[in-house]
């Protein structure tokens, strides 16, 4: 992960610049629906209506969001980049408008324990969030292998959601994890555990590039952008804009969203400051984000997100 959180993107910068204030930004009609969790950080502005922008509604589950695209009452939403290419992939055409999180999770190991590479996690138990053939799951057990030690047998891989293994960590019950922010930061503060390092090296090392491993992105119908692009450009600019107060106004963004996470103030704050928000549109994106699909598609057979095609990534 980052240590610090970019304070400015290229993107934010020329929107500012090229479209003034916050204020001068134009009011929109829609509604961008947005997961609880760090995804909210981006956005606290207009959630909070402290700007002009789309409305920001929480979605809850895959289902949901699925169901609100298929109907045509979601035309806009920041989704996992897995799940945005599953639901293009089976039928329901989206736009990736951009990337929007980076590098949202970590090793966690003892405190103060030496760890270097992946080999030293052989007759260990290791506990990852969100179960099988995630990215987390996929990308730790081709790195296993590469690594020397093969999956359930040199190393024992377990799992449980993210607050369950917080709470394995802090009781010392638990000694190896993966987890993304917040949890990350949160079972840090608990004393017992240290990042050991990213996965995205585990990412960089697979692609053979060096990659940053997608997260989150803006997605958006593509019949309603096809119908309306100047609208969705501008959806950007508000999204960029929104970010740049929250990446300047940090404390005030975590104060808010503590209404929804439920953290104390300066994890929240820490692990905010750890998450990679740097927005990239879906265009420049199009190599290193055909290498992931490709990537997750050929470890996992039979995937429903598959590798979607160039108009999926282009206006």
């Amino acid at each position: 992960m980052r240590r610090l959180l970019k304070v400015c993107t290229l993107g934010v910068l020329l929107s500012i610049f090229l479209f003034g204030s916050v204020e001068s930004v134009g009011a929109s009609s829609g509604v961008l629906y947005v997961p609880r969790g760090p995804s909210l950080f981006p956005v606290v502005p207009l959630r909070q209506q402290m700007m002009h922008g789309p409305q920001i509604q929480l979605w809850n589950s895959p289902e949901e969001i699925i169901a609100l695209f298929v109907s045509g009452k979601a035309e806009a939403a920041l989704l996992p980049v897995t799940l945005g290419a599953a639901i293009h992939q089976r039928g329901f055409p989206l736009l990736l408008l951009g990337v929007i999180q980076w590098d949202l999770f970590a090793f966690l190991v003892p405190l103060g324990e030496p760890f270097s590479s992946l080999g030293e996690l052989e007759n260990a138990s290791l506990y990852l969030p969100f179960g099988r053939e995630t990215t987390a799951d996929v990308l730790v057990r081709s790195s296993l292998r590469k690594a020397g030690l093969v999956p359930e047998v040199n190393v024992r891989l377990l799992y449980a959601p993210p607050q369950e293994i917080v709470g394995l960590l802090g009781a010392g019950k638990a000694s190896y994890a993966v987890l993304p922010e917040p949890f990350t930061t949160l079972a840090v503060s608990r004393g017992k555990v240290e990042r050991g390092l990213p996965l995205r090296q585990l990412w960089q090392d697979e692609a053979g590039e060096k990659y940053h491993l997608p997260v989150t992105g803006l997605f958006a119908s593509r019949k309603s952008y096809d119908a309306d692009p100047p609208f969705f450009r501008n959806l950007e600019r508000q999204y960029l804009l929104s970010l740049h107060w929250s990446q300047t106004h940090l404390s005030q963004a975590a104060d808010f969203l503590r209404q929804d996470i439920s953290l104390p103030q300066a994890v929240l704050e820490a692990a905010l400051g750890a998450c990679n928000f740097d927005y990239r549109p879906g265009p420049s994106t199009y190599k290193e984000m055909r290498t992931f699909y490709e990537y997750l598609s050929e470890r996992v057979p039979g995937s429903s997100s598959g590798v979607p095609e160039k108009d999926f990534f282009y206006p």
